[in-house]
């Protein structure tokens, strides 16, 4: 009887073994980002997202349907994946998708990413927040210009933003008369854009519009009357 006894509990650990893979090679977890702009998001909806993709290697057992958690410190946003919005689950082959969304803050978000049963396998990513720029204002030199074909008035827009690079930012120039120097002019690094219109050789009303490239839905207005002057 105790021969069989034996037989049995070694038949059971055998049975074990062969299905609990602990003993060979654990995942390995890669985790890649992209955003519309490079390595940083913006605070404005629409320009707010990164995608991540999660792929894990190793044995088939190890890599199906596997929880990574997220967390995301100082609440700077928040993670849509194929989970809750603080996991994502892989597929059956071990692959993952998700999104990190900004908030209205800025600053640096901080997202860590961590295998469930597997810790050390993880990735973290501080992605940085900018402040999306804003066109404040145009204005003009000269709000009255001679309509004779050569007299011009300087165009000035303002960019503000908390934390922004404005330099090289673009600003869009629309004129409903006259004509422009440039359609398009670069801020500087405070934030500073430039550009002068020429009047017509007729009186009218010119209405210049500018536009950030960025968002050409906002804009900013100013007007100039061409007319003669007794």
């Amino acid at each position: 009887m105790k021969s069989y006894i034996i037989i049995i509990l070694v038949l059971c650990g055998m049975l074990l073994i062969g299905c609990d893979d602990r003993g060979s090679d654990n995942p390995e977890m890669t985790v890649t980002a992209s955003a519309q702009y490079g390595d940083f998001v913006y605070n404005k909806t629409g320009y707010n997202e990164m995608a991540f993709d999660f792929k894990l290697k190793g044995p088939q057992s190890k890599i199906a349907y596997r929880k990574i958690t997220v967390d995301i410190a100082n609440n700077m946003g928040n993670f849509i994946g194929t989970g809750s919005s603080e996991s994502i689950v892989t597929d059956g082959s071990g692959h993952a998708v998700g999104r990190y969304i900004a908030g209205d803050g800025y600053g640096t978000a901080n997202v860590n990413f961590v295998l469930e049963m597997w810790p050390n396998q993880k990735a973290t990513f501080n992605i940085p927040i900018i402040d999306f720029p804003r066109l404040d204002s145009l204005v003009t030199d000269k709000e009255i210009l001679p309509p004779n074909g050569i007299d011009t008035a300087k165009l000035t827009a303002y960019i503000s933003s908390a934390n922004a690079e404005l330099e090289g930012i673009k600003v869009l120039f629309e004129r409903s008369a006259g004509s422009l120097l440039s359609d398009v002019a670069e801020a500087d690094m405070f934030g500073l854009v430039t550009n002068r219109i020429t009047a017509p050789a007729h009186e009218t009303l010119i209405t210049v519009t500018a536009r950030l490239e960025l968002n050409p839905v906002a804009y900013k207005s100013v007007n100039i009357r061409c007319e003669t002057q007794d």
